[in-house]
């Protein structure tokens, strides 16, 4: 076991968001464990981390739905490393826009409800049992002097506006709704251990993701149409980098935002706070 400052998992980290993530934390002197289910994608993103940043990352296949995966995976970081003091949950998957909810296949509903949410739910879980066995210690770049408060660890879970509105996407909305929800019950029942749990909404990213997502619907004039109207309507005009979402996670996670829990902090760049006009 090799002793290491501050020791962070990321979910979904292969690409996109989740490569951004990564990416920010390994910037700041934090040992990442990059986890997802693209293994050579995974294993690029972890060695370009080490290579850039100069500091430990490794691959760890896992699939958020299975039990088993995501129990290795905190198992991992612990072998390697002996804790995990933050997480950002951000493995998940989209869905096609519907015109109605009776278009949605059960099969379909299912599908993106075991990665949206029982994997949310299964990272936030293990991740967590391990926080609860470590000993407190203070943040990394904060000292008792300027404020800093001893914890055991802290999460971050990625929703969506989608979360916060209703939308096209039936099944992926009502999964980030879900997420916010379980966030507040790791707030309420972790904060006492001095575990964190937190959620980031974004709005339209610009990512590899996003990029894929459009072109497998480039034909439906649905998504071109919401994908303007979301544009026009963000009071910026523009969609986010994916470093810019990447930015607030790292806040959360880090001892900056000490007394900040239970709380979704929606990074659309006032999109959901305007209305039409």
């Amino acid at each position: 076991m090799v002793s290491i400052q501050e020791v962070a998992i990321v979910t979904g980290a292969a690409g996109g968001l989740g490569r951004a993530i990564a990416r920010k934390l390994a910037s700041r002197g934090i040992t990442i464990l990059i986890a997802d289910v693209q293994e050579e994608r995974g294993q690029e993103t972890a060695e370009a981390i080490k290579q850039d940043f100069g500091v430990e990352s490794l691959f760890c296949k896992t699939d958020v739905t299975k039990e088993e995966d995501v129990k290795r995976m905190v198992q991992m970081a612990v072998e390697r490393w002996g804790r995990v003091d933050w997480a950002a949950n951000n493995a998940g998957m989209g869905e096609k826009l519907e015109d109605n909810e009776d278009e949605v296949t059960t099969e379909a509903f299912n599908k993106l409800y075991e990665v949206n949410q029982r994997g949310v739910w299964l990272c936030q879980k293990y991740e967590a049992e391990q926080m609860r066995k470590q000993q407190p210690r203070l943040a990394n770049g904060t000292s008792p002097e300027l404020g800093g408060v001893a914890q055991r660890g802290a999460i971050v879970n990625i929703a969506s506006i989608c979360g916060h509105v209703a939308t096209g996407m039936p099944s992926y909305t009502a999964s980030k709704h879900a997420i916010l929800g379980i966030t507040k019950i790791g707030g309420l029942f972790y904060g006492k251990h001095g575990i964190r749990c937190n959620s980031v909404s974004p709005g339209p990213i610009l990512s590899d993701q996003y990029a894929e997502f459009k072109e497998s619907f480039l034909d439906d004039p649905r998504f071109s149409e919401q994908a303007v109207g979301w544009s026009n309507r963000c009071p910026l005009k523009r969609p986010s980098t994916c470093e810019e979402q990447a930015n607030v996670v790292s806040f959360l996670l880090s001892g900056e935002s000490s007394f900040v829990n239970c709380s979704d902090i929606r990074v659309d760049g006032g999109l959901t706070s305007v209305a039409d006009r």
